[in-house]
């Protein structure tokens, strides 16, 4: 009997396992985010594994741009921060908010450019251009 149990909480753990599985890889995953400075810009760069869907909008207290990134994930159960070096943004963020969306957020009072290209380390790549000049990478 008890032997049947185990079994059973096997198979059981086995197919809550698999599951998971399956639905990761039907997500974008975002393995990297890396940025660079620019003449009064930062280029922010998140590399995923796939093409992805965002929503932009932005908040006050304090003003920032938040991008809603829709089926991903990322690896990590906390909160990810790093502040940034630069007139044209004070810090990012970046989070799981459910099992399908992560949440970036940039505080600036500047203007954002969001967009997408394919290619890259990954597969896919998003920009997120902060700052009113376009961007020129420093020496």
């Amino acid at each position: 009997m008890v032997k049947k149990i185990l079994l059973s909480l096997l198979v059981f753990m086995f197919m809550i396992s698999t599951g998971e599985a399956a639905n990761l890889a039907n997500r974008a995953e975002i393995q990297s985010i890396r940025y660079d400075y620019g003449a009064g810009t930062v280029r922010i760069i998140l590399d995923l594994t796939k093409k992805i869907d965002y929503q932009e909008t932005s908040a006050e207290n304090p003003s920032r741009s938040v991008i809603y990134i829709k089926n991903a994930w990322i690896d990590s159960d906390d909160e990810i921060e790093e502040k940034l070096e630069s007139t044209a943004a004070k810090r990012m963020t970046i989070r799981q908010v459910n099992q399908n969306t992560v949440v970036f957020t940039v505080e600036t009072m500047a203007a954002i450019h969001v967009f997408g290209r394919e290619g890259g380390p990954s597969g896919y790549r998003l920009f997120i251009d902060v700052g009113n000049a376009p961007f020129q990478k420093t020496v």
